[in-house]
This record gives C-alpha cells, sequence and structure tokens, in this order.
C-alpha cells in the first residue's frame, strides 16, 4: 500500500441521485484522495476488487471511472466485472475497454464497449489487475476520509485485497443507463439500515398505457409504510419529528386504500402497482393527463436507538406523456 498526496478537500453528499441517462449507480467522488493501492513493480497486489449489490431497478452498465496515478508504460490496467460467490469474487463476467490514454493522475474512464446488464437484487464486483505484473507501476487512489460508496442504484458490500477484506476504500464510481420510470430528487437521510431509503420505478411513462409500479428498498426490515403522491415539490426537514425529510408539498394524496398499506418483510422492500386513472388527492382520486407531472415518495415506520420515529425515501418525478 501507498498513500498519495491528498489534492481534494472532501465535501459531504448524501445521496448522488440518477438523471436516468448515464445514471451515478454507485460512487464515492465526493471524497478527496487518500492512502490507495500500489500495481506492478514491486508491489505485492495481485487484484484489488469492490462488491456492491444492485437495488430493485435493472441498469445497463455504461462506464467505471477510477481515480488513478499512472507512473509507468509498461503495465496495462485490466479491469473487469466479476459475479459474487458468497460475498467474494466468483469469476469474470465482462471486461471493460481500457481509456485510450493513461497518463498522470486523473479520473479515468472505463467503458463498456458491448452490451452488459447489472440484474435487479444481484451482487458483482468491481476487479481490478495488472497485465503484466512486473515492470512500472500505478496507483489506484484511495478516498479521503475513507468513504464506502454509495448510490441510488446499489448498496455495498466491501473491498477485497488479494483474498482479504480490505478497510482502504478506493475511488470509483460507476454508471448506466436505468430502464426505470421518472427521475429521482431530495436528499435522504439514512435509516436505522445504514442506507438511505430508495424510491424507484417500473413500467411505462405513457398514460395510455397505464403501467406504473413504485418500488422502495432499502428499508428497515418488516416495517409498515405507504406511498405518497402529489404535483408539487418541496423541502421539509424532518417534519412531525420524523427522522427523514418530506420532499413533497401541497396537496398530497396517500396510498392508504385496500391493499396499498405496505410491509417491507425479510427483504426490506415493497412495491405497488398504481392506477393513473385513481391518484389518491384529498379531495377523491384524479386521473393523470399527458403532459402532467406527479412526485412520488415512500413514508414508512423506523426506530432510532429503539425509539419509534418516521422516515422518508427520495422523491421521485414522473413525467407522463
Amino acid at each position: 500500500m501507498r498513500v498519495s498526496t491528498p489534492w481534494l478537500a472532501a465535501v459531504s453528499c448524501l445521496l448522488a441521485m440518477p438523471s436516468l441517462a448515464n445514471d451515478v449507480i454507485i460512487s464515492n467522488f465526493s471524497s478527496g484522495l487518500g492512502t490507495g493501492t500500489a500495481f506492478g513493480g514491486t508491489a505485492t497486489t495481485q487484484y484489488k476488487a469492490f462488491g456492491f449489490t444492485m437495488g430493485a431497478t435493472p441498469y445497463a452498465l455504461e462506464e467505471v471511472i477510477l481515480s488513478l496515478n499512472v507512473t509507468g508504460a509498461m503495465i496495462t490496467p485490466l479491469l473487469e466485472i466479476w459475479s459474487d460467490a458468497g460475498g467474494t469474487p466468483g469469476s469474470p463476467v465482462f471486461t471493460l475497454d481500457n481509456p485510450a490514454a493513461l497518463v498522470g493522475q486523473a479520473d479515468f474512464t472505463f467503458t463498456a464497449g458491448s452490451s452488459f446488464t447489472l440484474s435487479p437484487g444481484a451482487s458483482y464486483w468491481v476487479y481490478l489487475r495488472s497485465i503484466p505484473m512486473a515492470g512500472d507501476a500505478f496507483l489506484w487512489e484511495g478516498s479521503s476520509p475513507a468513504t464506502l460508496p454509495t448510490g441510488a442504484g446499489a448498496t455495498a458490500l466491501n473491498y477485497e485485497f488479494n483474498g482479504g477484506i480490505s478497510t482502504f476504500f478506493n475511488r470509483l464510481e460507476v454508471r448506466g443507463t436505468s430502464d426505470g420510470v421518472g427521475t429521482a430528487y431530495c436528499s435522504v437521510n439514512s435509516n436505522s439500515t445504514g442506507q438511505p431509503a430508495l424510491l424507484e420505478a417500473d413500467g411505462s411513462s405513457s398514460v395510455g398505457d397505464n403501467d406504473v409500479t413504485l418500488l422502495a428498498s432499502q428499508l428497515p426490515q418488516s416495517s409498515f409504510g405507504f406511498f405518497i403522491v402529489s404535483q408539487t415539490q418541496g423541502f421539509v426537514m424532518n417534519p412531525a419529528g420524523s427522522a427523514g425529510n418530506l420532499c413533497i408539498l401541497g396537496s398530497i394524496g396517500r396510498y392508504v386504500g385496500a391493499g396499498q398499506i405496505q410491509q417491507s418483510g425479510a427483504t426490506g422492500s415493497f412495491s405497488l402497482a398504481i392506477d393513473l386513472a385513481a391518484i389518491p388527492q384529498p379531495t377523491g382520486a384524479v386521473a393523470v393527463i399527458a403532459g402532467d407531472t406527479w412526485n412520488f415518495q415512500t413514508w414508512f415506520r423506523d426506530s432510532v436507538g429503539g425509539s419509534a420515529t418516521s422516515n422518508f425515501s427520495n422523491g421521485l418525478q414522473v413525467d407522463f406523456q
């Protein structure tokens, strides 16, 4: 292991929200540079890997960005996606293309030259090694302060170095294109799982299709909750003593009708197929029409230090056509 010279002040970031076009799936680029991992030369590194588990939405992998300091020319990084085998890298399933130039210290983009889907609920590893092992060196920069990657599309497992768990959290960002519906917004507080609750949607934004399913994940196990909806975005911190943030205002409807109140069970997730002809509102259900924008959020029960409270997911804006 080697230490690089920090050049970027650490900033705080609650959650990287996706834009639904080359979205950030998971990242720790909010951090600065710190202790890194050396490859080649006299380094003993055989591989360094980062594991993550996908959320409820599939993504087409587009690119993986690594912070590297390349000091030699004889070594070629080999960056792959590996399957998971019980919390450790299994076998290679996809190889990313190297950048055209690998010189100096920068955030280098490794691209997906062909189609590869990161499947919902599956675990993968970003797996870096060097070919050949002898020769000049490069450094995979670490994060400072040590920051485990987070994101709207996946949750971190851990880092692994030469077969053992590593507490040196190297800087990386995994990006892809979501097959989901809508755009996430609003900062999210972590719940009792240590992760922020995630709200996504599958289906179609076409009103005529009437095909939208709301998906809440990264919730406490066996937690009751429901979805809320409004045409007005906003921000209220810790409303009524909640541990989370309310991201919708105005006329707020609640999905609390028959069969709509949910329980997260052992998976810490729940979903609901909604009827676009009957969006709940305080004065009665209304129908979505083309051109409407509706904003959704998840409310759920939580606990802090053993005391009962509530929390919220991110907001999700859906522009209907």
